[in-house]
């Protein structure tokens, strides 16, 4: 009997192994480590196996049930509701393939947070032995004496997002609209920020680090409410206005006036909006897979297929959490239906993303006068293609690279045509 062990923080959960090719692929690459990722219930994290989508594929699964998420090649171990749950059950962020079934208590995962360091180990079920009474004893205080020196050593950086073991990574504090950030940096020379979207958070873009680190001073900040950055309460607190002012403070405490911004997912939501407005600060923008606002609005009024994929958006606001904060506070919402989406109001963008700003935008058109480059995946399952039809209009100087079979990470999928075309893109 095949099985993988899952050392993620403190908690081990054992996994049997169906079979199946994913199972397969998993157990041949182990033993490989990663860092934690958590979003509601449940913990991921990416591997170095990269596979298609099986005919079973699910995103309604049963806690215990380990799956594999193609579209991240990533392990996700849903134990209860994630943000995009529908009463009780434990959904994931999209059709997975279970590839076996967890032997150990999964809801024991409720103590690890995001950053925590994870290892896959191949394992195999031992018989059972039999111990006199003393050796017994003595293998129970072995065991719980280094249980107890590796948690006291462990203890201070428990939940941090920390750069893996050997990399050329750098991690900081920078001060942000009356909060602090947390970020990761690398290298030295013109300014690159890259910014995350949910559930992610900076180690999306550490491959990336370590590229463009090479050549420039690259830095991933974990956007508030991502621990260890602040995490405020208030849905207020994560509105377009502080986030942007987030976007300053970080520029201000690197002591760069401009960046070359890249973002995706609801990155890119906040990217496009601060190079719309402050020019002065961005010198080129790079978008992957993170539809315009005013086109997300357009298209929430009139396109039923971009409303149908956008759904789970309206159950992760109702939902805990920092995704669900930014929903809420944000003045653009997906609508029930195509129906119901003509009886909104239209939001008043300019008054929601810049009312109280620190600094007051150069423009509030949400045209974006800077080189932008956009990458995006045509299989992504939440951000239509649709949403690249009359991008022109608010993007003049645009560069569009379309990748036929890649999702809503292409800079995962497909990683060396995303560096190619970044490349290409800052030569111009």
């Amino acid at each position: 009997m095949r099985m993988l062990k899952l050392t993620i923080g403190q908690v081990v959960i054992r996994g049997e192994l169906l079979e199946m090719p994913t199972a397969d692929a998993l157990y041949a690459a182990a033993p490989f480590e990663a860092r934690a990722s958590t979003w509601g219930e449940e913990v991921y994290f990416t591997t170095p196996v990269s596979l298609a989508r099986e005919a079973d594929a699910k995103a309604v699964v049963e806690p215990g049930e380990p799956a594999f998420w193609p579209d991240g090649d990533a392990i996700a171990i849903g134990f209860g509701r994630t943000p995009i749950s529908r009463g009780d059950e434990c959904r994931l962020a999209g059709p997975c393939n279970i590839w076996g079934r967890a032997k150990d208590d999964v809801k024991a995962l409720k103590v690890v947070r995001s950053g925590a360091a994870i290892k896959v180990e191949r394992s195999a079920q031992r018989k059972p032995t039999t111990m006199s009474g003393e050796a017994c004893d003595r293998r129970q205080f072995n065991r719980l004496s280094a249980w107890l020196g590796l948690a006291l050593a462990a203890g201070s950086s428990l939940g941090a997002a920390r750069p893996a073991a050997g990399a050329d990574l750098k991690e900081g504090y920078a001060p942000g609209d009356g909060i602090r950030l947390y970020y990761v940096r690398a290298g030295e020379g013109p300014l690159i920020v890259f910014l995350h979207g949910f559930p992610d958070d900076w180690s999306l873009y550490e491959p990336y680090l370590i590229e463009f680190g090479r050549d420039h001073l690259a830095v991933a900040p974990n956007l508030r409410g991502v621990h260890p950055s602040a995490q405020p309460e208030a849905d207020e607190a994560y509105a377009m206005p502080r986030v942007l002012g987030d976007l300053h403070g970080l520029l201000d405490y690197l002591g760069r006036r401009r960046c070359t911004l890249m973002a995706n997912d609801w990155g890119a939501y906040v990217a496009w909006v601060f190079a719309s407005a402050y020019p002065d600060r961005v010198e080129r923008l790079v978008i992957m897979n993170g539809g315009h606002p005013a086109l997300l609005l357009r298209d929430f009024r009139t396109s039923r297929a971009q409303i149908a994929a956008s759904q789970y958006e309206r159950h992760a606001a109702a939902g805990p959490g920092t995704h669900a904060a930014y929903l809420r506070a944000d003045p653009i919402k997906v609508p029930a239906s195509i129906e119901a989406g003509a009886d909104l109001p239209a939001p008043d963008l300019a008054l929601a993303f810049f009312d109280g700003v620190a600094r007051p935008p150069a423009s509030t058109s949400l045209v974006i006068e800077v080189p932008t480059l956009v990458i995006w995946g045509m299989q992504d399952p939440s951000q239509l293609p649709g949403l690249l039809e009359g991008l022109d209009a608010y993007v003049p100087n645009l560069t569009l690279v379309r990748i036929k079979d890649a999702g809503h990470y292409p800079m995962r999928t497909h990683a060396a045509q995303v560096t190619q075309a970044i490349r290409r893109f800052l030569r111009q």
